[in-house]
């Protein structure tokens, strides 16, 4: 695959999982909070286990152990995703929040695996900082609960990150995927056992949406994102995923009628622009020679 070729492709893998958020944003009004995430992974899950069915039973204690912690870290994020979205009218703001899992992730290294810390990171902590206190300020002065779940999501993906990187490589990424998909519809449906009433609505525009999150927002994003991971360099991987909370932000725009005041505009700007330093750093490193 030619390199313009997969950056193109990468930018579609953005727009897919902006249409994500709006999928999954209406299909919250037919299904439950947990009952939506659980119906989500599971269908997912099993669509990666049919082109892998052969090859789970070749896995060992340790692959299903490393999959296994994964999928619960991978859990809590998205659980903290889905609560945080349903209680939310500003799906751009959330997205802009959980890209912050960029900047998080050396921070959660330095902590779990003593990690250096690049010194750009500071640098980037600044407008971060700025712009969660702005998007605190609009609130009243208070982290709305919904922005702290985002926040939630965003440190939970980033310790996945970290935890993908640091522990054996040696599970087949479709298998490793399809268990961590599974644990998660797992979690999300103990909780909906708990403490929602199951039912399944019997509309049939609901479950457009919930196919719609199933094949595309999951499954279609998962079988492009891996695709082009290989042909690209993680530094240009990281600066045109940037460009999903900017869709998030313009369909919630468009089709949900959503709008942010100037504060909420601003801060959202400061977090992408802590987002862009901490990324772009990489790129210019690369780009400098060395003497």
């Amino acid at each position: 695959m030619q390199i313009r070729r997969a950056e193109c492709m990468l930018l579609l893998v953005t727009i897919v999982a902006a249409w994500g958020w709006i999928f999954s944003k209406y299909a919250l009004i037919y299904f439950s909070t947990y009952q939506f995430i659980a119906l989500r992974f599971s269908l997912a899950a099993i669509v990666l286990v049919g082109f892998s069915m052969r090859s789970f039973a070749l896995l060992t204690r340790e692959q299903w152990w490393r999959s296994v912690v994964l999928g619960v870290v991978l859990g809590v994020a998205i659980l903290s995703w889905v609560t945080g979205l349903q209680r939310t009218n500003f799906i751009g703001e959330g997205a802009f929040l959980v890209s912050l899992a960029v900047v998080f992730v050396p921070i959660i290294g330095r902590l779990f695996f003593a990690e250096a810390i690049p010194p750009v990171l500071f640098i980037a902590l600044i407008p971060a900082v700025s712009g969660l206190a702005l998007l605190r300020w609009e609130g009243g002065g208070e982290v709305a609960i919904y922005q702290l779940l985002f926040l939630i999501t965003a440190m939970g993906l980033a310790l996945h990150i970290n935890l993908a990187s640091h522990l054996p490589h040696n599970t087949p990424l479709c298998l490793s995927s399809a268990v961590q998909l599974g644990v998660t519809a797992c979690m999300a449906l103990a909780i909906n056992i708990s403490i929602e009433p199951w039912y399944l609505t019997t509309s049939g525009i609901g479950w457009l949406w919930l196919l719609c999150c199933v094949l595309l927002a999951t499954s279609l994003r998962y079988t492009l994102q891996v695709r082009v991971l290989r042909e690209l360099r993680p530094s240009h991987v990281g600066m045109i995923m940037l460009a999903e909370p900017i869709w998030t932000t313009l369909l919630g725009i468009g089709l949900l009628d959503e709008s942010m005041a100037a504060l909420q505009w601003l801060g959202c700007l400061l977090i992408f622009s802590a987002v862009l330093i901490y990324r772009g750093s990489f790129i210019v490193r690369k780009k400098t020679p060395t003497s």
